[in-house]
């Protein structure tokens, strides 16, 4: 008479990690709608290091403006606007689409943009001086 043993062969571990796995997906399977919901509003946010003002590069200039158009950014941050005027900001943002530009001065010449297509709610300026705040509502 024969007689067969099964032997179950595991690695130490194993079983734990799997069922966790599984139980994971199962519970992420019922976390998934079955109707379709209403599209997300979504904000596309665009950021971008210019380094120190494009160097007077006007190529280099000509090529990030329609870069950044053709992304289509709902918002776009700049660093390093060295030389930059409200004007030339705004002249910029206009060229991509944006009719709202705000330019944050720094002490270190390092400037800050921030362009947008639509108006974008409250916005406050902070200066490094606790005793200087301003406010404003866009």
């Amino acid at each position: 008479m024969n007689t067969l043993t099964r032997v179950k062969i595991t690695k130490p571990g194993v079983t734990p990690i799997f069922t966790w796995i599984v139980s994971l997906c199962f519970i992420c399977i019922g976390l998934v709608d079955a109707e379709p919901s209403a599209p997300e509003a979504k904000l596309r946010v665009l950021t971008y290091n210019v380094f120190v003002g494009f160097k007077d590069d006007a190529q280099r200039h000509a090529q990030a403006v329609e870069w950044i158009a053709a992304q289509h950014p709902d918002v776009v941050a700049l660093q390093e606007l060295n030389g930059y005027t409200e004007e030339k900001l705004s002249e910029d943002a206009r060229a991509w689409g944006h009719p709202h530009a705000k330019l944050c001065i720094t002490k270190s010449g390092y400037h800050l943009g921030i362009t947008s297509a639509s108006p974008r709610g409250n916005r406050s300026k902070t200066s490094t001086s606790s005793s200087k705040r301003e406010s404003t509502t866009a």
